[in-house]
């Protein structure tokens, strides 16, 4: 009797979970929209992330790297490290035209550096090196 009646107590104290759940949301990721978040200007990330890409390019990762130097470029869009190694990456993997838009890329984005005439001539070299 005491069994049957902690049974009915248990069964009517605590609502039935099928009642309140919730139907699960399906989440899709739109493969067709990318959105470009902001990213704050921050050096040190930027650092943190040449650091790793180093890392990976040592071990022949180059995309690895190459992504890592991508990152360390949006973090601090005015240093001219990450440029320059995210185009000796880029050589490795054979990518010469993007190897070409990232030294123009630095020199749009920064004008008035003192690094934008190594890449303008740099990326002269490079285009010499693509009509061969």
């Amino acid at each position: 009797m005491f069994l049957f009646l902690s049974f009915l107590v248990v069964c009517f104290a605590y609502p039935q979970e099928r009642e309140e759940r919730k139907k699960p949301v399906l989440i899709r990721a739109d493969q067709t929209e990318e959105k470009e978040e902001v990213v704050e200007h921050s050096p040190e990330k930027a650092r943190e992330s040449v650091e790793v890409g180093d890392f990976y390019f040592k071990r022949d990762n180059y995309k690895a790297a190459a992504d890592r130097y991508r990152e360390a470029i949006r973090f601090n869009v005015e240093w001219p490290e990450p440029y320059e190694k995210l185009v000796d990456a880029l050589l490795e993997l054979n990518d010469l035209e993007g190897a070409i838009q990232t030294c123009e890329s630095f020199v749009t984005t920064n004008p008035g550096s003192k690094a934008a005439a190594k890449f303008r001539e740099r990326a002269q070299k490079l285009r010499a090196q693509a009509s061969r």
